[in-house]
C-alpha cells in the first residue's frame, strides 16, 4: 500500500513547514532577467539628508549586485530604486523598497539590511505587517499663531448705527453760548480759565502743606491701665 493510499504523507508537518530549508534561487534560475521596469520611490525629511549622502555610495554598490539602480535626488528630498535587465530576482524589487523607506524613517543603513532579515526569520512574524517595528514620528506644527496680551471684548450687536458725536456748533446751542456776543464769549473763556488756575493753585497748595503736618503720634497709656486691661 502506498502513502496515499494509507492515509499519510512523508513531508513536514504543517507545523514545521518554516522551518523547511527552500532552494536558493540563484543567477541560473532566471537568465534572461525581467520583462518589465519597475521602480519604487519615497521621501526622506531634509535632515536626513547629510547621512543618506554619506552613505549613498554603499547602497548603490549593494543594489548594484543584483541589478538594481538607485538614484538620490536632494532637491526634491526623495528615493528611487528601479530594476534593470541584469536583475535576475523578482523579489529583490521589494526589498530595496522597504530597504529606502527604513533609511527615510531614520533607521541607519547596517540596521535597514539586517531588520527585514531578523523580522523574516521568525515564523509568527514573517506574514504580518512590519509597520509596528519601524520608527514613527508625529508631525509637529511648526508656525503657531501666539495669542494677544490683551484681547479685544466685542461688545452686543446691535442693528442700529451708533449716535453721530455732537458738534462744536451743537455743543453751543446746548450750552447756550451761541447766542452770545463774541466779546461775551472771550469773557466766559477767560473766567473759565481763571477758575481753572485758582482750581489747580489750590491743589497745588494742599499738597505742599501735606510735608509740614506732623504724623500721628501712638498715644501713651500707663503701665497701671495696661495691667488692667491684661488682666
Amino acid at each position: 500500500m502506498s502513502d496515499e493510499q494509507g492515509g499519510t504523507s512523508s513531508g513536514p508537518s504543517s507545523e514545521s513547514a518554516w522551518s523547511m530549508r527552500l532552494p536558493a534561487f540563484t543567477k541560473e534560475d532566471n537568465p534572461h532577467g525581467v520583462l518589465c521596469e519597475s521602480a519604487f520611490a519615497t521621501l526622506f525629511p531634509k535632515y536626513r539628508e547629510k547621512y543618506l549622502r554619506e552613505c549613498w555610495p554603499l547602497v548603490k554598490k549593494t543594489l548594484s549586485e543584483h541589478g538594481i539602480t538607485a538614484e538620490l535626488d536632494v532637491i526634491e528630498g526623495s528615493m528611487t530604486v528601479t530594476t534593470t535587465r541584469k536583475m535576475w530576482d523578482p523579489y529583490i524589487i521589494l526589498k530595496a523598497r522597504d530597504m529606502i523607506k527604513l533609511l527615510s524613517r531614520s533607521v541607519p543603513y547596517e540596521q535597514a539590511l539586517m531588520i527585514k532579515r531578523e523580522l523574516a526569520k521568525d515564523p509568527q512574524l514573517r506574514n504580518e505587517n512590519w509597520d509596528r517595528f519601524l520608527p514613527h514620528f508625529k508631525a509637529q506644527t511648526l508656525s503657531k499663531r501666539k495669542k494677544p496680551k490683551k484681547q479685544r471684548t466685542k461688545g452686543e450687536y446691535t442693528p442700529f448705527p451708533p449716535p453721530q458725536p455732537e458738534s462744536k456748533m451743537d455743543k453751543e446751542l446746548a450750552s447756550g453760548e451761541y447766542f452770545l456776543k463774541e466779546h461775551e464769549r472771550k469773557a466766559k473763556r477767560a473766567q473759565e480759565k481763571q477758575q481753572a488756575k485758582v482750581e489747580a493753585e489750590v491743589k497745588r497748595q494742599e499738597r505742599r502743606n501735606k510735608s509740614f503736618q506732623p504724623p500721628e503720634e501712638p498715644k501713651f497709656v500707663p503701665k497701671k491701665q495696661q495691667s488692667g486691661t491684661e488682666k
